[in-house]
């Protein structure tokens, strides 16, 4: 039998393409968000590795540290190998050079299990996660759910410490940058303070910021009753650098990285999206450094307070606790 030619004109065919669109778009969609299965070869046959990543190019390094944690606990409950994969993706920290070449992962972080995409190159059971912030509600680090739970806050501190360590660079930034920054200093209260595009997007179902008015009001009361008489402040905002400035003069730390005002955000621009179109050869990775080093010296503190924010949440995970501390819980937007 010969093929049957089925002929259209442009306008049947353009029909045709509207009403197949929707169902090949959420057909795909489904597809890529799916967890699924596949086999690279036969090496570690005994053995299932499971590859946590996502797209997500505005997302902080926070923020793709918390989603890894809660696809690592979930993995941890199957019995398989986690492995970040942050190289068949895209970051804000993902360089166009850098795509399908670097595993933005190992730039900040050893692997969980130690096991590379290179080691699994071959293996014969591989898992690649289902890009979604958690695999299961399960393990969802949501608001309440993880702010006001203590026993939940130690599950991911405990999981925190058992599979997530820093290379030997991220390591060695870190501790020059606390010398530098804190020296002999002690009693030392972390301030936490979110302005630029958080406060001016107001993103919808997001946690309401304090201002930082509210923040200097509380914190001079800590100092008081927990006898700090430093305040290290960690802002991506200048416009609240100078307020807290004003207010703790000598008495204030803070490290030296690129801060933006409001006045330099443009209407409905992410910060990610600021950064690439005002510093010129901008460094994604050096402004991630700066990122890391602000929250990591928050956990250095002796006591904290903050917003409810993604790097808020990572104060909590990799501190070992403080003697006071004070999380913002002001609603949503």
């Amino acid at each position: 039998m010969k093929p049957v030619k089925i002929l259209m004109n442009k306008a049947t065919l353009n029909t045709f393409i509207a009403n197949c669109a929707p169902f090949l778009y959420n057909w795909y969609k489904t597809y890529k968000h799916r967890q699924r299965r596949i086999s690279n070869g036969s090496k570690f046959p005994e053995q299932t590795f499971y590859l946590i990543g996502c797209d997500d190019p505005n997302g902080g390094l926070f923020w793709l540290m918390n989603k890894a944690l809660m696809h690592i606990a979930y993995a941890e409950e199957k019995g398989w190998i986690s492995i970040i994969n942050l190289q068949s993706y895209i970051t804000q920290y993902t360089r166009p050079e850098m795509k399908g070449k670097t595993n933005i992962w190992e730039m900040f972080f050893k692997q969980p299990y130690g096991y590379t995409l290179a080691d699994v190159s071959e293996a014969k059971n591989i898992v690649i996660n289902k890009l979604e912030p958690s695999p299961t509600p399960k393990y969802l680090m949501g608001q309440d759910a993880f702010y006001n739970n203590a026993e939940r806050i130690r599950f991911f501190r405990d999981l925190y410490q058992k599979h997530i360590h820093f290379n030997e660079n991220t390591e060695k930034y870190l501790l020059d940058i606390k010398n530098k920054v804190f020296g002999n200093r002690k009693n030392i209260i972390g301030v936490l303070c979110r302005g630029t595009d958080y406060t001016s997007l107001k993103p919808k179902g997001h946690p309401i910021q304090p201002t930082p008015q509210m923040v200097i009001e509380d914190t001079k009361e800590a100092m008081k009753h927990y006898n700090c008489d430093t305040v290290f402040l960690a802002t991506e905002d200048q416009d609240i650098l100078n307020i807290f400035q004003s207010h703790f003069g000598s008495h204030l730390l803070y490290i030296e990285q690129e801060r933006f005002c409001q006045k330099n955000i443009s209407k409905g621009e992410l910060l990610a999206e600021t950064r690439r179109r005002t510093i010129p050869n901008f460094d994604p990775y050096t402004a991630a450094l700066q990122y890391l080093s602000a929250i990591w010296l928050l956990t250095q503190c002796d006591c904290f307070i903050g917003g409810r924010t993604g790097g808020t949440k990572g104060v909590l995970i990799m501190s070992q606790g403080f003697k006071y501390q004070y999380i913002y819980n002001l609603g949503i937007y």
